[in-house]
């Protein structure tokens, strides 16, 4: 097996108010979502989410739209291709409103599995990170900054075992 990770860096002054809110691996019911989510006056500049147990599986990771008054989160979810529950670890990486704070959605759709599906930010703006979410019994294959036709955009694909294609969406969080 091959892992590759990838990460984008800022300088901690860009960021203040920086905080990681961990909620450590606990098992949870296949396709049970966890949230992980930033104090009162901070957003989600980043995240994360670990699957442990037999045969376990990503299927969310994402930085979902905040609705008017709720908090901003980080979302997982995984599964267990051979168990009843999986254990689930999710990370947001927290600031103080950073300028240009936006998080950009590409709406769920079908693609053939592990098609990479990218996306990138508004004019003047760039991705600070970004997450996928699979649908159905679709698992997470990456998800990752890339360069693309000469701009950072946030890259993801997804798989579904049991079909020829998968559902996803994607999410960007951005700032100027």
């Amino acid at each position: 097996m091959t892992l590759t990770a990838y990460m984008l860096c800022a300088n901690s002054a860009a960021l203040p108010g920086y905080q990681l809110v961990n909620l450590p691996s606990a098992d949870v019911a296949n396709r049970v979502s966890r949230e992980a989510a930033c104090p009162a006056g901070k957003v989600v500049v980043s995240g994360g989410a670990e699957t442990r147990g037999k045969d376990p599986a990503l299927r969310v990771s994402v930085a979902p739209r905040p609705k008017e008054g709720s908090p901003s989160l980080w979302t997982a979810s995984g599964q267990s291709l051979s168990a009843a529950t999986v254990g689930l670890a999710v990370t947001a990486i927290c600031a103080n409103p950073v300028p240009g704070y936006e998080i950009v959605e590409l709406p769920v759709a079908d693609a053939p599995n592990s098609t990479a599906k990218s996306l990138a930010c508004p004019s003047g703006k760039a991705p600070l990170s970004g997450g996928v979410a699979g649908y159905n019994t679709a698992v997470v294959t990456s998800s990752r900054p890339e360069f693309v036709s000469g701009a950072v955009k946030w890259s993801a694909s997804v798989r579904e075992p049991s079909r020829t294609t998968a559902a996803s969406s994607l999410t960007v969080i951005c700032a100027n």
